[in-house]
């Protein structure tokens, strides 16, 4: 939906007017953080746990200890390729300075 949401159609238009800080985001908060949700007005993380879809298996077991059904959801994304190749140098340095604070506390890395 975002690419309907902004008028973007292929890869690098995404990354470049998610960037871009003179483009609206459809969820502004998201500018400046992966997870804008997990953090309140003051940048201070107000979350005690955080799943990501990457470990949706997880999330069913705390589903599943709570006695909740659950989501029937999977993470469908298969790569047919290195998701590597799709960025520039430059994006990733971009994205890496927007994102920091994200990517260190889930212990991400480009690699």
């Amino acid at each position: 939906m975002v690419n309907k949401i902004h008028n973007l159609h292929t890869f690098d238009q995404f990354t470049e007017y998610y960037l871009a800080p003179d483009k609206e985001w459809h969820l502004p908060p998201m500018k400046n953080s992966m997870f804008s949700f997990i953090y309140n007005k003051q940048g201070e993380l107000i979350s005690d746990l955080c799943y990501k879809l990457e470990n949706v298996d997880k999330i069913e077991t705390l589903l599943a200890g709570l006695r909740i059904p659950p989501m029937g959801f999977s993470n469908k994304t298969i790569l047919k390729d290195d998701y590597r190749r799709y960025y520039k140098t430059k994006q990733i340095d971009a994205l890496n300075k927007v994102w920091k604070r994200d990517l260190e506390h889930f212990k991400y890395t480009f690699e």
